[in-house]
């Protein structure tokens, strides 16, 4: 709950003063740290998508990689039975 702010005339009572003192510090502070949470929020986003970029790079090389294996294999499988087809033959 809110409670409504009151204008108090800081010239009448030296307390009104300093609860005005008193708001406007503490409006100021937490400014400042709304402040500093939206710069790490900033920051804490581009870490993120410094994150996924580097996650998508690596799956790329291992999609890569995984494609070269398979063709290797293939190939290797290939000699394979190019080998003991011609040693049948024989």
């Amino acid at each position: 709950m809110v409670t409504p702010r009151v204008e108090a005339d800081p010239d009448k009572y030296d307390f009104a003063k300093l609860g005005e003192t008193i708001a406007s510090s503490l409006i100021q502070a937490a400014q400042q740290h709304a402040n500093n949470a939206n710069v790490l929020l900033e920051q804490t986003q581009q870490f993120a998508d410094d994150i996924r970029a580097a996650i998508l790079e690596k799956s790329n090389e291992l999609a890569d990689m995984n494609a070269r294996l398979k063709t290797f294999g293939e190939t290797l499988l290939d000699a394979h039975k190019k080998f003991t087809e011609d040693q049948a033959d024989k």
